[in-house]
């Protein structure tokens, strides 16, 4: 869980510089899709799943299950945000204004959501499980040091 929300900072911080980066440089090409979004939601967003991720990592380090409660709400909230932006932002036609790709695309959209949700949600969950039954504990913490919780 530790590693999974370090690499999630490590991609919100690189989502800052992109959004920021799309907008001192709208010539650019490379950061084009950025510029289509709402920059000031888009820095809020990515700002809070930082600060989402460092609660969680230190809440981790001190086994604390609201802090890794907090990140499971969030997870949850950032799948739904990504399934709606899909939906509605999306351009599901093809260069002549064909929807009949839509079909197909989308519900591959939402089903790859689901299950990067589902796999962000394991180490969360099952860190809860063993905190609130007492597997994982400091007390316990030399027999669980492969669960990279300290």
């Amino acid at each position: 869980m530790i590693i999974y929300s370090s690499i999630s900072l490590v991609f919100a911080l690189f989502g800052i510089v992109a959004v920021l980066w799309a907008n001192d440089h709208p010539d650019d090409v490379t950061f084009q899709s950025f510029r289509y979004s709402n920059t000031t939601a888009s820095l809020i967003f990515l700002c809070v799943t930082v600060c989402v991720n460092i609660a969680t990592i230190l809440g981790a380090n001190i086994y604390s299950v609201l802090a890794v409660g907090v990140a499971i709400v969030w997870v949850l909230i950032n799948m739904a945000f990504n399934i709606y932006a899909s939906i509605k932002y999306q351009h599901w036609t093809d260069a002549n204004g064909d929807y009949s790709n839509m079909f197909i695309t989308l519900p591959v959209a939402i089903m790859y959501f689901l299950l990067w949700t589902a796999l962000a949600l394991y180490p969360y969950v099952t860190f809860i499980i063993e905190v609130k039954s007492g597997v994982m504990s400091p007390e316990t913490y030399p027999s669980q040091k492969f669960s990279c919780c300290a």
